[in-house]
């Protein structure tokens, strides 16, 4: 067991020294938070994993859907249901992709879907990321440090 907690320290002062980080708002504010590392997975039931597992597959779905919207047709801001500033502000919005659609209507290719593990082995999705730096970045990094 000791070796496994002197491993998880390691990996975790390699990841901080690395700057592997996530970002979250609150309080309409940005913070950056080191992307935290367990060596113990979760273990979860067939049940909770297909549940999980559709879950996922709606979100995933979902983000595509809103990507295709926000560059087409645009009806989430016309609905008002999102100000179009909060869309054409943000960084990630890219203008000259106006009306292009890829193939198969994929704009996500990977996405990182942050997950929570509250009270009797319910997951609940907490936050969406669509950025390759972030997601795969973290990801190819706990996976060279193991």
């Amino acid at each position: 067991m000791d070796s496994l907690i002197n491993k998880q320290k390691k990996i975790n002062e390699s990841l901080k020294r690395y700057g592997v980080k996530f970002g979250i708002y609150k309080n309409n504010t940005f913070h950056e938070q080191l992307f935290p590392f367990d060596c113990i997975p979760r273990i979860i039931t067939k049940e909770e994993f297909d549940d999980l597992n559709a879950g996922l597959i709606q979100r995933v779905k979902a983000l595509n859907l809103f990507l295709y919207d926000i560059y087409h047709d645009k009806n989430i801001i016309k609905d008002n249901v999102i100000p179009s500033e909060f869309i054409y502000s943000g960084s990630g919005y890219l203008l000259p992709c106006q009306g292009i659609t890829p193939s198969k209507n994929i704009y996500s290719h990977m996405s990182g879907l942050d997950l929570v593990h509250v009270q009797i082995i319910i997951n609940k999705m907490r936050q969406n990321v669509i950025q390759r730096s972030a997601g795969v970045g973290n990801f190819e990094a706990n996976t060279d440090l193991l």
